[in-house]
């Protein structure tokens, strides 16, 4: 369970995103949704790690791309925001955000579920 860091206080459990990587679906609050795989997904569990704090674009790319032989392309930022890009529209229906704090990097945001057109009830 997933504390708020300026109180210690836990996160009520609806709060709590589940990310199955292997499926590519992510969960929370009794909803779902599926999200683009590969890294799309690996730039998610990155934000997620850091949740609620920020994570600047060079360590993404760190965490990426860090083991790759060739060091990964060569506009990696380029890739990463586009990555976001396909990432934001999925995860909307669970009620999660990623914004862009300047100078800080991006920032993983959990709110209320508001659209429940396109939204999967979890089994």
């Amino acid at each position: 369970m997933r504390c708020c860091p300026t109180c210690k206080q836990p996160l009520p459990a609806s709060d709590e995103l589940l990310i199955d990587a292997a499926n590519s679906v992510v969960q929370r609050g009794g909803l779902r949704t599926y999200i683009p795989a590969g890294m799309s997904v690996r730039i998610l569990q990155i934000l997620h790690a850091a949740y609620p704090g920020p994570v600047t674009l060079k360590r993404i790319i760190g965490q990426l791309y860090g083991d790759a032989p060739d060091g990964g392309p060569l506009s990696a930022e380029n890739a990463v925001r586009v990555y976001l890009c396909k990432l934001r529209p999925a995860l909307r229906s669970v009620g999660v955000r990623i914004d862009c704090v300047r100078p800080f990097g991006y920032l993983l945001v959990m709110e209320p579920p508001a659209d429940r057109g396109d939204m999967e009830k979890a089994a």
